[in-house]
């Protein structure tokens, strides 16, 4: 209910094209408070792997270049003020710093592609004087941030194949293979799943059936572990099989239509303001979000509220968007009575 408040929130706020922009400034002063706390946690506190007030370095990370990537890609456009510009660029700064802070590589390998490629579009697209500036102040930024994270990132890769290297001589199969066979099981029990939100408790003990999976991965490592061990066993990673577990073929087969739908609602927006800063807003919304889709099947941060709040607010923006071309532009909203422009595929 409290997400559907955020979602009712976010839709309602946007009457205009400047209340969208606010929501962009509103994300980069989040991201510059959560950067300056990732580089206080890593040079102050001495933690290596940051996650700021997140339960995990990894859902930072999403967060950080859910929000970072769009302030990119809209900063680029030269009829964006020119502190709103600062402002986003500061923001993409101080988020891709926390993403690079949390030693996730998937996070690391998103936020760097995506931000090249918003850059090439950027400049590729507007080719004015503001453009050449921030592809030369990205590349410096890009350059620096590079070489001083260097050695945490040879350290992360190094580790991950050290122990990529261990399991195969140990012959030890992954974990999170392992996890999706578990998901696998019980889904295999029942195509309706075993109910929300009941996979923490069928996949520990006393319920051996689940629980037995995780238990044989241990024996083989060698772990002789206790029973109270898997009292409360880890659940599995991927947000796909994790739905496919607790809900089946359904429930499953409906989140992938709302996945579909409201990116489908965005992708219209983005070709209906083609070529304005919205436009652009809209495609990074587009792509990032795709981009986060593959990324869940790695890490279900879909379902902390610290991931969610973003992610529906962008899908709020879509829903108003879809609603004002249904009423037309310059349509009177029946609460406010105030006009509502959002202006035509041309107009800046």
């Amino acid at each position: 209910s409290q997400l559907t408040l955020v979602f009712i929130a976010a839709h309602a706020f946007v009457r205009s094209k400047s209340d969208i922009l606010w929501f962009c400034r509103a994300m980069a002063i989040a991201l510059i408070i959560a950067g300056t706390y990732a580089l206080y946690d890593r040079y102050v506190g001495g933690v290596h792997r940051v996650r700021g007030t997140f339960d995990h370095s990894n859902a930072l990370g999403i967060w950080a270049y859910l929000g970072a990537l769009p302030c990119l890609a809209v900063s680029f456009h030269k009829k964006v003020p020119p502190f709103t510009t600062i402002l986003l660029l500061t923001g993409f700064s101080l988020g891709a710093i926390a993403a690079v802070l949390t030693i996730s590589r998937a996070t690391q390998m998103i936020l760097a592609v995506l931000s090249l490629f918003f850059v090439i579009h950027g400049v590729a697209t507007h080719r004015n004087r503001k453009a050449f500036t921030l592809l030369i102040a990205f590349s410096l930024f890009a350059g620096i941030a590079a070489y001083k994270a260097k050695d945490t990132i040879q350290e992360r890769v190094a580790g991950a194949k050290l122990a990529d290297a261990h399991d195969k001589e140990e012959e030890i199969e992954d974990l999170r293979i392992v996890l999706g066979r578990q998901s696998a099981l019980m889904l295999g029990d029942s195509f309706m799943g075993i109910g929300w939100n009941n996979y923490q408790v069928a996949c520990s003990r006393p319920v051996l059936r689940y629980s037995a999976v995780l238990e044989e991965h241990e024996a083989a490592d060698g772990d002789n572990h206790s029973v109270e061990t898997f009292l409360r066993n880890p659940t599995v990673e991927s947000l796909y099989w994790y739905l496919l577990a607790e809900t089946g073929y359904l429930g499953f087969a409906c989140f992938v239509l709302f996945l579909g739908s409201t990116l489908w609602l965005m992708m219209k927006a983005y070709w209906r303001y083609r070529g304005t800063w919205l436009g652009d807003f809209l495609l990074s919304a587009v792509i990032v979000l795709s981009a986060l889709y593959a990324h869940s099947h790695l890490e279900k941060v879909l379902l902390q509220t610290k991931n969610i709040v973003p992610w529906f607010a962008l899908l709020a923006i879509a829903s108003k968007l879809e609603t004002i071309r249904r009423r037309g532009n310059g349509a009177i909203n029946p609460q406010t009575r105030e006009s509502v422009h959002l202006g035509s595929p041309i107009e800046a």
